[in-house]
């Protein structure tokens, strides 16, 4: 893959932090603070929140009327070099957006080379171009913000439009989770571990595949959140095509190495399989129209294909 460098920055030697702290301490800082290290330490194993507890010792807690940013629609903000978090105390859903960026903090890692946030990385000084995960770690972000933030339902019409933001993104993300397993997802976002997660999709398919999934789906979150999805209809259909692509083949390819080990049986396989598959968005509406980006003869492929590479295949045919 192009820009060596990119990949080099994952192979990061972590120093432990050794760092606990008594969350009750929070309540006299910030209420919401307090309420999300809970749900942490009730959710999570205490050697995954190294970097929350060290993060949250120096956080900067900033409110402001507006926030300055590109997007002017942006309600909160995680800045990762100065440990801040910014966010919009007049909003009505401020501590959902806390949570989202209290997420990002809980996730975070700094190198003298990079930012290790959740899944995405980007590169400082000589590296300062590289950047990669981002739509992988926004969605898991916003799945795992609405996952443990209890107070707001989807039934409520301001947090739906709010998560509808991330919704191209958190389909991407829980498409990955159900390959690699909750626990694990969350390990390895909490330890700012991109590394670890492409080792545990290496069961299931090539590096290279992984690697290009990644790039894709950044330039899909871009093209979301501006007006690519508009201006090159055609190109935003294919990488989201290729999306479904490598998750669904990764998939099988997982359901078939646990039926060739014995964990599960051709009907559980059968079960989980059709699952995932039916569970795979084949349309999206933008300027105000449905589009269709993955249908049957998409679905039909994709399986032909997984048929002809995967284990089952190769077993069968010997």
């Amino acid at each position: 893959m192009k820009n060596a460098n990119l990949w080099s920055l994952l192979d990061y030697s972590k120093t432990p932090v050794d760092i606990e702290i008594d969350i009750e301490n929070l309540k006299d800082f910030s209420l919401e603070l307090y309420d999300f290290a809970k749900i942490l330490q009730d959710n999570f194993n205490k050697e995954d929140l190294a970097n929350f507890y060290y993060n949250v010792s120096y956080l900067h807690l900033v409110l402001a009327d507006k926030i300055l940013s590109r997007n002017n629609n942006v309600l909160g903000l995680y800045e990762p070099l100065s440990n801040t978090l910014v966010y919009n105390n007049k909003s009505s859903h401020v501590n959902l957006i806390m949570f989202h960026e209290l997420f990002h903090m809980a996730g975070t890692y700094l190198t003298p080379d990079a930012i290790y946030s959740g899944f995405w990385v980007r590169g400082l000084n000589k590296f300062k171009k590289v950047n990669i995960g981002n739509c992988l770690n926004e969605g898991y972000t916003q799945l795992l913000t609405e996952k443990y933030y209890h107070s707001e339902t989807r039934e409520n019409s301001e947090h739906q439009s709010l998560a509808s933001a991330y919704i191209m993104a958190m389909y991407i993300s829980i498409s990955i989770e159900q390959i690699v397993g909750r626990e694990k997802m969350g390990k390895f976002y909490l330890n700012a571990n991109l590394k670890g997660l492409i080792n545990e999709l290496e069961k299931y398919v090539p590096l290279t595949e992984i690697q290009k999934f990644l790039i894709i789906s950044d330039t899909l979150y871009q093209m979301c959140f501006g007006l690519g999805a508009i201006i090159n209809p055609r190109k935003f259909k294919q990488y989201f095509k290729e999306i479904n692509d490598f998750c669904i083949k990764a998939y099988m390819q997982k359901l078939e190495l646990d039926l060739v080990q014995g964990n599960i049986d051709l009907k559980t396989m059968e079960k989980l399989m059709a699952d995932y598959i039916f569970s795979r968005v084949n349309e999206i509406t933008y300027w105000h129209k449905e589009h269709e980006i993955f249908g049957i003869a998409d679905l039909k492929k994709c399986l032909d294909e997984v048929w002809q590479e995967g284990f089952l295949s190769r077993k069968l045919s010997k």
